[in-house]
């Protein structure tokens, strides 16, 4: 993700806008964490995606360029 600060609106709860400027990870169980980030108004903590390290090697493995050859 990008380390840019992002505008944001918050649409659960407070409805306020705010900026993104860190988001955080947090381990769930059996390798998974969680990506997220929060209101700093009302806390409200939206999930931005789960990794767990087989997807994470997955990702990797799909930015790889593709090599064909010609016969």
């Amino acid at each position: 993700m990008s380390n840019k600060p992002m505008a944001a609106h918050c649409d659960a709860r407070c409805k306020k806008a705010f900026t993104i400027t860190k988001f955080r990870t947090k381990k769930v169980k059996n390798g998974i964490e969680k990506n997220y980030f929060r209101c700093p108004h009302c806390k409200h903590e939206y999930i931005t995606y789960y990794a767990s390290a087989e997807t994470l090697q997955l990702q990797k493995d799909m930015r790889k360029p593709v090599r064909y050859s010609v016969m």
